[in-house]
């Protein structure tokens, strides 16, 4: 059974708790993006693929795709 690839996740801001819904990258890892409300960086988790598998409401896509494969990974960058 193949399960969806969500492509969208809500992130939370770990300086000011802002929230906001943020299209990901389908085949890439997003290691900073800027709060909308603070417009402080929100960086990657040391161990973590991006800022979504860090503080998103979804996994980036190419994790969501190595869970439904059942390999580890995301196979897009160098944090595997």
């Amino acid at each position: 059974m193949n399960m969806p690839i969500v492509l969208e996740s809500t992130l939370c801001c770990p300086h000011c708790g802002f929230q906001s819904v943020w299209h990901m990258p389908e085949n890439a890892c997003m290691w900073r993006v800027q709060c909308q409300a603070c417009h402080r960086d929100i960086v990657t988790l040391p161990g973590k693929c991006c800022v979504f598998c860090s503080y998103g409401s979804h996994p980036s896509p190419p994790i969501q795709r190595a869970q439904h494969e059942g390999k580890g990974g995301c196979g897009c960058c160098s944090e595997s």
